[in-house]
């Protein structure tokens, strides 16, 4: 049978807690001391970013050895063999886009799901051993980078900000979902608007009253405020509907989240928790 470590990292000092999960993939005989080394960056990664309900947050590891690595994207057809990994986790392929390597995803939904079962958790987090530059978060699902990548901390906090709800802000790269809902009348994430006028701007409590609204690109350079910026959705917004808050988050390829994102995540782990929104 496999053999399956489970260790508490760190303790909540605030109840209710909310279990952040953190699971090996990828990871071969003889790597459990390089994951457990690994996960500690994501907490410490966490703590510096001191979000107000960060005291409700524990952290979970979980490990065991994988026969896999994930090793270098490549094309094995549509018909995709079950990984011999712990969670099974291969960059997919989907056939009228071809294949996507800048993401992973489940060979077998349940043997993934099985994976994660393994431990209690709220939000799961996958660590990959692999330095190779890619990252997937799946709102609600689960959020996996690689662990060994020189880019580590941006793409676990991009690719948890999709976790938590939050969209694409950068200009360029791959499709996304409006390319298959092209009718959508408005986002469903908090950080992408169509809507740019002050009655209906859904972050308009955190732009200034002299911040005009849509905002031009410069305006951001003479005063970097939030407002509403022409972009977001990647490279799918062909009609220039999408607006975003800034020019400076994380959800576009910044080092931090701007205060929109930084208060919905903040806001949907009060949900979580059973809390009022932060706002």
């Amino acid at each position: 049978p496999m053999q399956v470590e489970v260790r508490t990292l760190k303790q909540p000092s605030a109840s209710p807690p909310l279990i952040l999960t953190i699971y090996a993939e990828g990871y071969k005989n003889g790597r459990r001391d390089k994951f457990f080394n690994h996960a500690m960056k994501v907490v410490k990664a966490f703590e510096e970013k001191n979000l107000k309900l960060n005291g409700h947050l524990q952290f979970d590891a979980v490990f065991a050895t994988s026969n896999e690595a994930l090793g270098r994207s490549r094309d094995l057809g549509p018909d995709i063999q079950v990984r011999d990994s712990f969670m099974g986790l291969y960059h997919p392929y989907w056939h009228q886009f071809g294949r996507w390597r800048d993401v992973i995803y489940p060979t077998d939904v349940t043997k993934f799901r099985n994976a994660l079962a393994q431990a209690s958790y709220d939000y799961g987090i996958v660590l990959v051993d692999s330095s190779h530059y890619w990252g997937v978060g799946n709102y609600n699902q689960f959020t996996a980078v690689p662990a060994r990548s020189v880019y580590f901390e941006y793409l676990l906090w991009h690719e948890f900000g999709h976790f938590m709800g939050l969209n694409e802000e950068y200009e360029g790269g791959w499709p996304t979902e409006l390319q298959f809902a092209r009718d959508i009348k408005e986002p469903w994430s908090q950080n992408i608007t169509f809507n740019t006028t002050r009655e209906e701007l859904k972050w308009l409590h955190l732009v200034d009253s002299d911040t005009p609204l849509p905002t031009s690109s410069r305006f951001w350079r003479r005063h970097q405020k939030i407002g509403a910026y022409k972009g977001g959705y990647a490279d799918s917004d062909r009609d220039g509907l999408s607006h975003k808050p800034g020019k400076s988050c994380v959800m576009d390829s910044k080092r931090d989240f701007c205060p929109v994102c930084l208060q919905a995540i903040e806001n949907k782990m009060a949900f979580d928790l059973g809390l009022e929104n932060l706002r």
